[in-house]
């Protein structure tokens, strides 16, 4: 007999018993669910509003935290926390869902699924599969875990399946020290010639095309030199930006810019567009300066003189991972991108009532596709 027809015959005889199945066709048999599906959800919407959205399933669904345990979320919307999530009117990237609902679980794919999985990646992308595809996974792709586990090395599988390979070995590419040196000299001059720049970022290193990814220069550094990536930085008279502060620089002409996101958006309007700073755009200009009965200190990022229009730009790094929590208007549980939200709102709120032209941009916005809306 199947689970399906266990469960008619059960809930025929028991009625007042709930009854689910298990993992392995199993039905099981458990007290009847004292909360209804509506006040499940209010009751985990409030705690993500107060707490953020919940990354660990045994931390987050306790009693101790005002929630049932999520065996009991489970009995209603099943074992899915993602879908869990969005039903309470969160909105999640495909990011974040994969890591909710993979988090803590062990790979049960099987070889021919993550064959098949790379067949698809390969045909989405329509390109040669790079080592960045498989850094952070999404949903319906693998990481490099799995590559790992049924093949060794990116290049085994590309070999097996005769896909295009374009670097020698992806993942366990063995750098000389000596090689490692080269590279990250040549990367450190390059930038120094291109934006008279010495504080590098892992960003820098990572997104290179010359380079083989911060960990693994670091890593090699320390095995060989016994020194720190940073260390070595200091050596040839660089520095790295450490995580959690913004980055510095500043430009010959005196522009300054705390962030990398306010540097990459900088180097866009000077080496595309070929603004020069104080002509045609400006920096930190007092908001009390254009707007009217305001008397404050905030500043607005960057004003642009194009073309006769009037263009205002607000950075909204610091909210990176909440852009979606910005627009829907809810509060944040950190009291400093709280303060910053309500901040960021108060400037949008003024654009708006002055009727000028503004754009407020997160780092996801930061690509040459918005840059091109904006000046059309």
């Amino acid at each position: 007999m199947n689970s399906y027809m266990k469960s008619v015959i059960l809930n025929a005889f028991l009625p007042n018993l709930f009854l689910r199945t298990n993992i392995k066709g199993d039905v099981v048999i458990m007290g009847k669910s004292k909360y209804t599906s509506e006040q499940l959800l209010e009751l985990l919407r409030n705690h993500i509003n107060e707490n953020g959205i919940p990354n660990s399933k045994r931390k987050t669904f306790k009693s101790r935290n005002g929630l049932p345990s999520y065996e009991t979320y489970v009995s209603h919307f099943g074992d899915d926390l993602a879908n869990l999530i969005q039903l309470c009117g969160f909105n999640l990237s495909d990011e974040e869902k994969y890591n909710l609902n993979t988090r803590g679980k062990k790979n049960i794919l099987s070889k021919e699924e993550v064959i098949s999985i790379i067949h698809n990646m390969q045909a989405t992308l329509n390109r040669p599969l790079m080592y960045d595809d498989f850094r952070n996974p999404l949903e319906n792709t693998i990481g490099i875990s799995e590559i790992r586990k049924y093949f060794k090395t990116m290049n085994n599988i590309k070999e097996q399946l005769g896909l295009e390979i374009i670097q020698e070995n992806m993942i366990e590419k063995q750098l000389d020290v000596t090689v490692a040196k080269q590279h990250i000299n040549k990367l450190c001059e390059e930038i120094f010639d291109r934006e008279n720049r010495k504080m590098i970022t892992y960003k820098d290193i990572d997104r290179c095309k010359f380079t083989n990814g911060s960990h693994n220069y670091h890593r090699l550094f320390v095995k060989d030199l016994g020194i720190t990536l940073r260390e070595y930085l200091n050596s040839i008279g660089f520095d790295m930006v450490q995580e959690g502060r913004g980055l510095n620089h500043i430009f010959e002409d005196g522009e300054k810019t705390k962030s990398q996101y306010e540097l990459d958006f900088s180097l866009y309007l000077r080496k595309i567009m070929c603004f020069k700073y104080n002509i045609d755009y400006y920096r930190d200009i007092k908001y009390k300066s254009f707007i009217n009965d305001y008397s404050k200190l905030m500043d607005c990022d960057y004003i642009i003189d194009y073309k006769g229009r009037k263009i205002y730009i607000e950075i909204a790094g610091i909210l990176r991972d909440y852009k979606e929590w910005y627009y829907q208007d809810k509060p944040l549980n950190s009291k400093s991108k709280e303060k910053y939200r309500l901040k960021l709102k108060e400037k949008e709120n003024m654009f708006k009532e002055s009727g000028v032209e503004y754009y407020i941009l997160f780092p996801s916005d930061l690509n040459d596709e918005t840059y091109r809306k904006i000046f059309n």
